[in-house]
């Protein structure tokens, strides 16, 4: 019954989609971009909207909107055969159920990379109230400190739907990276006219490629006895993604340390020196980390540059044409809310593109993409009123000697798009597109190599945030870009040579399929995101219990560091905690007094040492209190003396009572307090 369920709600969804695309359609000559359009037409008018007066749930829209798109959808069957929608929603639907094949066998939102996160940032806009919503780690402040634009996007299709923040999650992570793809097959089939097999390769690539360091994934790193392959597919992945500063201590083979040598004491610049981790976390590995975050949005927008300056290549004789143009333009703004870390290099490669065009002497429709980009600024003006003041400093800096990236592993990891460069120089005169896009490439990786983002991390971590972020989006960037043109040359040594550079990189295919194969998948199918925290029989309880009771405040506690189970009760009872993970709340709020000060006071509640904890606790207006094994086994929290602190207020109500091992809630004996929103 679950599955049936979950195919009904994916095809209701899916058809939803197509209509919207081919009503787009109308506008765009090209399917892919079309989607794109129609999606990002949608949720940022309501996005704007929305700041102004709250729409609420709309779950009874959705047969109404559904039932439309079917009529559409054979009401101008003809048309749309006759323009090859089937296959261009072809392409889009595999690229879904791909998506779909990770997210279906491993659904669960646990503590691990960003996940939990970007739950807690869709919830945050679940209730449809007006905007910036109320901050579900910080009651009662607001959530305007963080640019979650693609969250807004994935909350309105669980409104539409009548679906939980994790289920929202799933669906909204297989549509991006679904669109993505699709947008990837578009930028190449309107760059290649006839080769069917450049599209599916360079698709392939896109979907399933690694880096320069993936053909030696299985050569650094011997196993130990009985290592599980599990464990084994996740470190060869590491070599790939996270070698330099992360995977080089597992370094065990001959080969190995023959390639990369450990730093001796006398090469390290200072004392207590650690090599920089410095990752690359390219488009194909977003599948395997399951995050819904906004490396994806990144992703998503750069291909529909991507494919709008393919478009207007394809069709010389439309290069004026306002929707493409203002399609472009309305990337920046939109990236600027989706993904701000790339910014910078989205920015860059659209004024590359924007000179190139002057210096063919075919200029671009500068009045479409100032006015629309204009306009685009302006819907986000009400978003940005509040973003602004509340954001982090994060100005760029130079890269200090001691910081940047050792020049072996540099040259191991980008050598594929190295090559590339260097055979597209060679070609500046046969193909002036190929010439600006590889100018485009050198210029920018020597910008993030020289400059950083000075984020508030610092040592080993200095530039690992915006490489982590820069160097993937920039991989897609010029892999799709130089591969597709050098393809698409016509001479022989050319595309040898761009296959010699690209073939390799499938080297992580296999490591792909591995990590998929060995993983267990015991959540297979549960959506909801939460199958992980409630196969226990007393947390599935709790949590049930939380889920059907009036909503109110949930005081978990949470220790000085992230990616624990605390809120996860919150979250997936679609309730506001009373305070999120410490480290995450001190990182982007710029008051960090108060957080600090009730972070100590939640760590003396349970303590059984905080004085007037009824009362301190009706301040807050906390409605649940939550009591679990791992606070049980924890020395020094004390369930006796919080008991007696605060039962003439709260009445316990256990789960599991096993000696000293509890879990169960504390519970306001009077009437629930409103939510505040």
């Amino acid at each position: 019954m679950m599955h049936l369920m979950n195919f009904a709600l994916v095809l209701a969804v899916l058809i939803n989609l197509a209509a919207l695309t081919a009503v787009s359609g109308r506008f765009f000559n090209d399917w892919g971009i079309a989607r794109a359009a129609g999606v990002i037409a949608i949720t940022l008018g309501l996005f704007f909207i929305e700041h102004f007066v709250g729409l609420g749930q709309f779950s009874w829209l959705w047969p109404i909107t559904t039932a439309l798109s079917l009529y559409i959808l054979w009401r101008y069957r003809q048309s749309l055969l006759n323009r090859g929608f089937h296959w261009a929603e072809l392409v889009f639907v595999l690229a879904f159920a791909y998506g779909m094949l990770w997210r279906y066998a491993f659904p669960s939102i646990w503590p691990s990379s960003e996940r939990v996160t970007n739950l807690y940032w869709i919830n945050n806009y679940m209730s449809g109230s007006q905007l910036p919503p109320l901050d579900l780690w910080h009651p009662p402040y607001q959530f305007d400190f963080y640019y979650a634009y693609m969250h807004y996007a994935a909350a309105l299709l669980g409104r539409l739907f009548g679906v939980n923040g994790g289920v929202a999650y799933n669906l909204s992570f297989c549509i991006l990276q679904g669109m993505t793809i699709a947008l990837g097959w578009s930028f190449v089939s309107l760059l290649i006219n006839k080769a069917l097999w450049v599209r599916i390769f360079m698709v392939v690539i896109l979907t399933f490629g690694g880096t320069g360091l993936s053909p030696l994934s299985t050569l650094l790193y011997e196993p130990f006895a009985n290592e599980s392959p599990q464990s084994v597919a996740y470190k060869e992945m590491t070599v790939t993604t996270r070698f330099m500063g992360n995977f080089e201590h597992h370094i065990n083979t001959d080969l190995g340390l023959r390639l990369f040598p450990r730093l001796t004491e006398e090469q390290k610049p200072f004392a207590g020196f650690e090599p920089r981790e410095l990752p690359l976390e390219h488009f194909s590995y977003q599948f395997f980390v399951g995050d819904y975050h906004p490396p994806k949005a990144g992703f998503f927008l750069l291909l529909l540059l991507l494919a709008c300056i393919a478009w207007l290549e394809r069709y010389p004789d439309r290069n004026r044409d306002p929707w493409v143009h203002g399609l472009m333009a309305m990337t920046v703004p939109l990236i600027f809310i989706s993904n701000t870390w790339v910014m910078p290099l989205h920015v860059m490669l659209g004024f590359f593109w924007f000179v190139y065009r002057f210096v063919i002497k075919q200029p671009p429709n500068t009045w479409a993409l100032i006015l629309v980009g204009l306009f685009g600024f302006a819907l986000l003006q009400p978003f940005m009123v509040d973003f602004s003041a509340k954001s982090l400093s994060t100005p760029f800096a130079l890269t200090k000697s001691f910081d940047h990236t050792p020049i072996r592993g540099f040259i191991w990891l980008f050598w594929p798009l190295l090559l590339l460069a260097a055979v597209g120089l060679s070609r500046w005169r046969q193909q002036p597109l190929l010439a600006m896009f590889t100018l485009y490439f050198v210029f920018a990786l020597a910008f993030t190599e020289f400059i950083y983002v000075n984020d508030p991390t610092g040592g080993k971590f200095e530039r690992t945030n915006w490489v982590m972020k820069s160097w993937g989006w920039l991989w897609v960037a010029a892999i799709m870009s130089m591969g597709t043109l050098l393809l698409n040359d016509k001479e022989k040594w050319v595309k040898a040579l761009a296959l010699v550079a690209m073939v390799p990189t499938l080297a992580f295919a296999p490591i792909l399929a591995k990590a998929w194969y060995t993983s267990p998948k015991t959540d297979l199918g549960h959506l909801q995101g939460y199958n992980i925290f409630s196969r226990d029989q007393g947390r599935s309880a709790m949590l049930s219990y939380l889920q059907s009771q009036p909503p109110g405040i949930v005081l978990e506690r949470s220790p000085r560091n992230n990616n624990t189970d605390a809120t996860l009760y919150a979250l997936f009872s679609d309730n506001p905690a009373s305070y999120g993970w410490f480290n995450h709340l001190i990182t982007w709020h710029s008051t960090r007094s108060h957080i600090m000060i009730n972070n100590d006071k939640i760590q003396n509640l349970y303590r059984g040492k905080l004085e007037h904890a009824g009362y301190w606790l009706q301040q807050r207006r906390v409605r649940y209190v939550v009591w679990t094994i791992d606070d049980s086994l924890n020395s020094e929290m004390n369930w006796q003396a919080m008991y007696d602190s605060i039962a003439d207020q709260y009445v316990w109500l256990p789960f599991v009572e096993q000696g000293d091992r509890r879990l169960g809630l504390f519970v306001f004996r009077g009437e629930p307090w409103p939510v505040p929103h």
